[in-house]
């Protein structure tokens, strides 16, 4: 699911990313920034809901959420912050969670 999130966002022009979501997920999730870094992923995550007016995560709360997320950091550390929250989420969209 990271290759594939990885893939479209080298099929197009990259977004204009700013605060957290910029950061590697090693730099996002260190103590300085962990907070911040949960806040963006839950206000990325609720705004890609919104955008498209589907209940993605509805199978979860916002532990769970952010549980799947770091989990992805763990295992991508150099990964862009909000390639792994897009990639979660498009993971979660998927498998109707």
């Amino acid at each position: 699911m990271i290759a594939l999130a990885l893939a479209l966002a080298a099929a197009k022009p990259p977004p204009i990313v700013v605060g957290p979501g910029d950061a590697t997920c090693a730099v996002a999730m260190s103590t300085q920034f962990r907070e911040r870094s949960f806040d963006y992923i839950l206000g990325v995550w609720t705004g890609m809901n919104i955008a498209a007016n589907k209940p993605v995560g509805h199978s979860t709360d916002a532990h769970g959420i952010l549980r799947e997320v770091v989990a992805a950091c763990v295992s991508y550390p150099t990964l862009p912050l909000s390639d792994a929250v897009l990639a979660i989420h498009l993971r979660f969209e998927k498998q109707d969670r």
